[in-house]
């Protein structure tokens, strides 16, 4: 009688890329070419199976399918595997796994009955740079500045304890809420920024206001002033990155001879909220920032906050043109467990300047009195927060993961990651709305994707001037170039208003200052990295990204029917909207027929570009 192989005991301790544990996965194993209904059995995130002491078998992880809980309700990329026992040794796990994904065996170490292997399971749509991703958020997409705006100064408002702010420009007029365009600027001025935030610091809540400290002029003047008051505190960071002006592969001689320039900035747009609510867009607390969704060429809000009310009144009668353009931007909040990252982010770059500021003054913060630590020019340290219960969770709410670009010396790339994977995981449609479209790795990776899938489709919504103008149009041509190349058809878009006035076509270009893109109605992400090189790079950067089917499929629609003129024909349903919108562009891209929605498709013009892909 034949006696049976001895077997051995196979322990899998699946996780994720920042160690946690995947519970709920299913754990299939077989013979080679016979991968069945054997299944491995879970304890805590650890899985057994028995198999021969020699031989090939063929492995499957699976998690993400939604039945699972804690890590594995995140979609993660399929293990399969072959494992291969015996000769003494521990299995080897040979694993085929696409290009540019870090599922893996981590190691393997021999137990009293067989083997033990930890498993890497690589996200789909989330990375592995930074914080890990968060489940049961509560996130919303605030579109336009009269909507994000409001948002945020009612958080304010209701605050309790801190509100924590980091931004790029600063302007204390720039006008939260804007009930009355028509009222004197000391009547409109309860709403500026500087009032709020002051309002808010006398109430005895801390703010904070963490600026770019830009190398060529100061951006926070009054800013400054405002660090006078009790509980109000300002701080500036710089960008010390230098880069080429000029492109070394081109022009190395000319490139040399012109040197390196401190060109980057910090560039995060977040306010955070008692800990529990945070903001996290592209808009920037500045006068120009702030729009309705409407996007009217005649609009007494969008205008200086020290126009006073005739002229105001001329605008509204449109005999004065609006000093802004129309601006159309895109801001999320969020509460839940992913708040708690926004709040890292800030309390890492505002200890990190204190601690320079006294070095910079030849001091050590242990030679400092008490007091002087405490508060030091005005700022106080944030401490890291004591160990709490975990955050409330929602049930069937967002998967949220906060993602950075961030220049030396914290070195973090999390958003040019994001990127290229929900692009290399897009099957029916990538949507992007961008101030610009000229980053060569986000460029490459949706030629990769369409030369990969015929059918996927690719929109991409930005603003035509930069595109065509003399300083930025190379890189822009480039990038446009490389996914043309393999989608011969391809072209960009810009929105523009029309109205018509006594028979008068007025006609001006929306500027579009988001930085969003959606795959599949499935995913997004935004925030305040722009669609180029330098900001997935080598400047301060922050966005969202966000797995929620529910949210991404109404922002879709709701941004859609902002820019074709509410067309009752849009549903939601991808394939049929589409329709919808290539019907708009094309009657849009005929000067005769143009003007009743906002979309003209357009190609940009082909220039060659003498700058660095980090400049312009």
């Amino acid at each position: 009688m034949r006696e049976e192989a001895p077997a051995v005991t196979v322990r899998l301790h699946v996780e994720t890329p920042h160690g946690e544990r995947v519970r709920g996965a299913a754990v299939v194993f077989g013979a080679p070419g016979v991968l069945g209904d054997a299944r491995a059995e879970e304890i805590d995130g650890v899985y057994t199976i028995e198999i021969p002491a020699e031989g090939d078998f063929e492995l499957l992880v699976e998690a993400g399918d939604g039945r699972g809980t804690g890590a594995a309700a995140f979609d993660h990329v399929t293990l399969r595997a072959t494992l291969r026992s015996g000769a003494g040794g521990p299995p080897t796990l040979t694993v085929a796994a696409p290009p540019g994904q870090a599922t893996r065996i981590d190691e393997a170490s021999a137990t009293s009955d067989g083997w033990a292997l930890r498993i890497v399971l690589d996200y789909l749509w989330f990375t592995p740079v930074g914080t890990p991703p968060t489940l049961g958020n509560r996130a919303a997409v605030l579109i336009d500045g009269e909507e994000a705006w409001g948002a945020v100064a009612d958080a304010i408002e209701a605050s309790t304890e801190h509100v924590n702010v980091t931004t790029w420009f600063y302007q204390e007029t720039a006008e939260l809420r804007r009930p009355k365009p028509l009222a004197e600027p000391g009547e409109r001025a309860a709403n500026t920024a500087h009032r709020v935030l002051a309002d808010t610091a006398a109430r005895g809540v801390l703010v904070r206001l963490l600026l770019w400290d830009a190398p060529f002029h100061s951006l926070a003047e009054g800013a400054q002033a405002l660090a006078h008051d009790d509980n109000f505190e300002v701080l500036q960071e710089a960008n010390l990155t230098e880069g080429n002006l000029l492109r070394a592969d081109e022009h190395p001689m000319v490139s040399e001879l012109v040197g390196t320039w401190p060109l980057y900035s910090f560039h995060q747009k977040t306010v955070v909220v008692d800990g529990k609510v945070g903001f996290c867009g592209g808009m920037n607390l500045r006068e120009n920032d702030w729009d309705s969704p409407k996007h009217a060429l005649f609009d007494p809000r969008r205008t200086r906050f020290s126009r006073v009310s005739s002229f105001r009144k001329l605008v509204l009668g449109r005999t004065a043109a609006s000093d802004h353009a129309p601006r159309h931007d895109i801001m999320a909040r969020v509460a839940g467990p992913a708040v708690e990252h926004l709040e890292a982010n800030f309390r890492e770059r505002w200890n990190r300047v204190r601690t320079q500021r006294v070095r910079a003054n030849l001091l050590a913060e242990e030679d400092l009195q008490d007091d002087e630590q405490e508060s030091w020019k005005g700022s106080t340290p944030i401490p890291r927060p004591l160990p709490a219960p975990p955050s409330e969770t929602l049930a069937g709410g967002s998967a949220v993961q906060v993602v950075r670009t961030m220049p030396a010396p914290y070195d973090e790339r999390g958003v040019l990651d994001v990127y290229v994977r929900a692009i290399r995981a897009a099957r029916r449609l990538i949507y992007i709305e961008h101030q610009f479209f000229r980053s060569t790795q986000v460029s490459d990776a949706i030629a990769e994707a369409v030369r990969a899938r015929p059918d996927l489709v690719v929109i991409v919504v930005t603003v035509r001037s930069y595109a065509d103008s003399v300083l930025q149009s190379g890189w822009s041509w480039e990038c446009f170039r490389r996914v043309q190349a393999e989608r011969p058809d391809f072209e960009l878009y810009t929105l523009v208003v029309t109205e018509v006035d006594s028979g008068i076509v007025h006609t001006r270009e929306v500027d579009i200052h988001a930085k969003l893109m959606m795959v599949d109605d499935v995913f997004l992400t935004l925030g305040s990295c722009n669609l180029h090189d330098r900001g997935f790079e080598l400047e301060g950067e922050i966005n969202l990204a966000v797995v929620d089917p529910a949210l991404v499929r109404a922002t879709r629609l709701r941004l859609w029917r902002e820019h074709l003129a509410n067309d009752a024909r849009l549903t939601g349903e991808i394939e049929r909207d589409l329709g919808v919108w290539q019907e708009h562009a094309d009657r849009n891209r005929d000067p005769n027929t143009a003007g009743t929605s906002n979309v003209v498709p357009f190609v940009p013009i082909e220039r060659e570009s003498v700058f660095d892909r980090h400049t312009w």
